[in-house]
């Protein structure tokens, strides 16, 4: 039997988000980038982020500022108002939680 859609188990941080989104300040751990997305996904940003969307943005847009390799689009204005975000790559073990049951 798998992990149920609300389990988390997660034992290492993978990324350190740190920046502003939609004027929401965040510097923050996650372990990966659904769980980054459960706090910002869909319609939580005027953005509405999803996995392909945040990792398109996370390698065209630095510091909020498009690269230069890739072409203008009519929605730069948008993610230039609202995507200033690092996504920085990390290996972190997550201090564990434990539970101590007394019979």
């Amino acid at each position: 039997m798998g992990r149920t859609q609300n389990s988390k188990n997660c034992s290492t941080y993978r990324w350190h988000v740190i920046g502003n989104i939609a004027g929401q300040q965040i510097d923050k751990k996650y372990c990966s980038i659904n769980i980054f997305l459960e706090e910002f996904g869909g319609e939580k940003t005027p953005m509405n982020l999803d996995k392909s969307k945040v990792l398109r943005l996370k390698r065209k847009w630095q510091n909020g500022v498009k690269n230069s390799e890739y072409m203008k689009d009519k929605t730069d204005d948008l993610f230039a108002k609202n995507w200033n975000v690092e996504f920085k790559r990390i290996n972190e073990p997550r201090r564990l939680k434990s539970k101590v049951y007394f019979n």
